[in-house]
């Protein structure tokens, strides 16, 4: 089955006033794909959106989208593409619909009944005659990405879209991209700084630390490499494997060399499993719990604290 290639990158380099601010990107991004491109504040994650979008310059290395290379000032593929950039600005005397009435016209989007569409799908349908004057943070954010999901775009580009939002609207905008993505297979980069808001959505990640894609792997690689799990060292690995299917009920373990096992199951029994090795006459020389959280090897590569 042949994969559909959405975006790819080869060397995509950035300068600005002689600084590299993104060196040799290579990023694939598939039909389909719920990209989580992930890297600090000043990461270079957005100057890469820029230059996607024909809204900066590139210095060296290549684009490609819907499988054809991008030139500068190409906007044929913009049609396809639904984007939320950095903050959304929208005019505030007007309203929700008459600012999307405009982007509509511009897009040359024909039905009008997206408007409403776009609104009830961001909640704001009771909102939508208000003037963006009297919006909140969280509601401009919303209507920016109606905004950029009004021509019903193929692949949906979004650069920190729960910014401003309580954690009722975070989940809102998770359960939308969610939803355009399993029912219509739209394909979406999101970018964000926070791994906890696109771990439970992502399928594929990429990591960027000071303009360098240092890491790109499947969402599912990175969850089995970072699974926590108990490991014991045993006098009597047989007879432990057996007390921990028919003693402890677990089945979820893989056995190593040196008398070691490795449980992945009911993590939190530590206490019953030396208990039950105790009364069945095997000896634990050794129980720790290893593995980090998605969020801790986020921060491992990064390097520094988690509050950024």
């Amino acid at each position: 089955m042949t994969v559909e290639m959405i975006l790819k990158t080869s060397g995509l380099t950035k300068k600005y006033n002689n600084k590299i601010v993104v060196n040799k990107i290579n990023m694939t991004i598939n039909k389909g794909d719920i990209y989580g491109f992930l890297g600090r504040n000043g990461a270079g994650k957005t100057t890469v959106l820029k230059m996607i979008m024909s809204q900066a310059s590139i210095d060296s290395g290549s684009i490609d989208i819907f499988g054809q290379n991008l030139k500068d000032n190409d906007y044929k593929y913009k049609s396809r593409i639904g984007m939320l950039l950095e903050t959304p600005t929208f005019y505030p005397k007007l309203t929700g619909k008459d600012n999307l009435e405009i982007h509509r016209r511009c897009m040359g989007i024909q039905d009008k009944k997206r408007i409403d569409d776009v609104l009830a799908l961001v909640d704001l349908s009771t909102e939508g005659n208000k003037s963006v004057s009297k919006y909140s943070l969280g509601m401009k954010q919303r209507l920016g990405v109606a905004r950029a999901l009004l021509n019903s775009p193929e692949f949906l580009i979004l650069d920190e879209p729960t910014n401003g939002l309580d954690p009722v609207g975070i989940s809102h905008i998770r359960e939308i991209i969610l939803k355009l993505n399993k029912e219509r297979n739209t394909t979406v980069l999101i970018c964000s700084h926070i791994l906890s808001e696109i771990e439970h959505m992502a399928t594929k990640i990429g990591i960027i630390h000071n303009g360098i894609l240092i890491k790109e792997a499947l969402y599912k690689e990175l969850e089995e490499k970072n699974k926590t799990y108990i490991q014991i060292k045993v006098n009597n690995q047989k007879k432990a494997a057996t007390i921990l299917e028919q003693k402890c009920g677990i089945n979820q373990y893989k056995v190593y060399e040196d008398d070691i096992i490795c449980i992945f199951d009911k993590l939190d029994e530590a206490e019953n499993i030396n208990k039950q090795m105790l009364i069945n006459g095997v000896l634990i020389k050794e129980l720790r719990v290893n593995g980090q959280t998605l969020e801790d090897y986020f921060f491992r590569l990064t390097g520094g604290e988690k509050n950024v």
